[in-house]
């Protein structure tokens, strides 16, 4: 669980950048 949004937040912060 804690990996699937850590990888979402991940996922967001680079693709926003």
């Amino acid at each position: 669980m804690l990996g699937r949004v850590q990888t979402a937040m991940a996922w967001s912060s680079t693709g926003d950048s």
